[in-house]
């Protein structure tokens, strides 16, 4: 897991739904309106939520990669290949 990815991702759609938000507020009719104003709201509490992941992801950085070296060791990537030791030249 790229933790820093995950996050980037994160942040990057909370910045998809703002716009969203934003251009349903400008929108003619009511409803549209009444949505982007919720949308606002709850976009802006995600903005909230994803800055104290990132704080508690930075307070707890050693953790986190010890905990992915664990799951990496007992699990490593598997390598398909062909040993060339026994080939003949």
């Amino acid at each position: 897991m790229n933790v820093n990815k995950t996050m980037l991702g994160l942040y990057e759609a909370h910045a998809q739904l703002e716009n969203l938000a934003a251009e349903l507020q400008v929108q003619p009719t009511q409803n549209s309106q009444m949505a982007g104003e919720e949308l606002k709201r709850e976009v802006e509490k995600l903005g909230r939520q994803l800055t104290q992941i990132e704080g508690v992801l930075g307070d707890n950085d050693l953790a986190i990669v010890a905990t992915l070296a664990a799951a990496f060791n007992e699990n490593p990537p598997r390598f398909i290949g062909v040993d060339m030791g026994g080939v003949k030249r």
